[in-house]
């Protein structure tokens, strides 16, 4: 009989127990039976969801979440009552009162009272941390945009590139190639007045093959400064700017940065 009464005393100080943490806990605490409906609440939930007592007990769960984590709560309900888990966890989407929605993440474990098997639930408010997690994702998408539209933009300056050095191939040395075989095709020696029209189309042909030989290096020079792998960075923006000094004042002046240290 003392043994009964010890357990019986035990039970119920453990009770009690319970019954203040649920109350005074910070976080809010409610009880759902197997089809979510909310059997009781803490005044931590009234805080934070801004429903009275009464307004909470014996209203569903699920019709007071968005629509689209509904099913969120349903499969916790299937872990729960028919898989027989312990515990359960879900974000979800919870419409105060005020119209508002807080996100809060769910703990619910299964609990046994008076022959009822009831899920004990936990709310903690996680808004906050949705929120930064929203804004890093933002970020991220726009750094992604700034990349797609950096590689969008290389690419179209790649391709007007690569349209400048074939018009330049094709109205440039081409034509003063076409210029140079018509101008050979006029040599001929069969008489002195011939020969002196070859000396001529020779000469002619000289000219556009110095032509041809600068309009290469000019379009080689465009596509990879030779100057930029023999004497550096350095040299090559000296070189440009002193090629186009003639038309356009430039004060050219290097500082040099050590990137090993910075990199420390």
């Amino acid at each position: 009989m003392q043994k009964k009464d010890h357990l019986d005393l035990q039970n119920k100080n453990s009770h009690l127990r319970f019954k203040t943490i649920f109350e005074q806990t910070s976080l809010g605490n409610k009880f759902i039976n197997s089809d979510l409906k909310i059997i009781k609440v803490n005044k931590a939930l009234i805080r934070l969801l801004g429903y009275s007592e009464k307004e909470l007990v014996g209203t569903r769960i699920t019709d007071i979440v968005l629509p689209e984590f509904v099913e969120n709560w349903k499969k916790l309900q299937r872990e729960l009552w028919l898989n027989k888990k312990p515990s359960f966890s879900i974000d979800t989407c919870i419409i105060k009162k005020d119209r508002s929605i807080v996100w809060c993440h769910i703990t619910s474990i299964l609990l046994t009272d008076r022959g009822e098997t009831l899920g004990y639930t936990i709310l903690e408010d996680i808004s906050e941390r949705k929120a930064l997690e929203n804004e890093l994702k933002d970020v991220a998408n726009r750094e992604l945009l700034f990349q797609r539209q950096l590689l969008e933009a290389t690419i179209n300056t790649q391709e007007k590139e690569r349209s400048r050095i074939a018009s330049d191939l094709h109205n440039g040395l081409g034509q003063l190639l076409y210029g140079i075989k018509f101008s050979l095709d006029q040599v001929k020696f069969e008489n002195s007045e011939q020969q002196m029209e070859s000396v001529l189309a020779i000469k002619r042909a000289k000219e556009l093959i110095s032509v041809c030989i600068n309009d290469t290096r000019r379009i080689s020079h465009d596509l990879m400064p030779t100057i930029l792998d023999d004497f550096g960075l350095k040299q090559a923006i000296q070189d440009i700017c002193q090629n186009i000094d003639e038309t356009i004042n430039i004060n050219c002046r290097d500082y040099i940065v050590d990137f090993q240290y910075m990199s420390k």
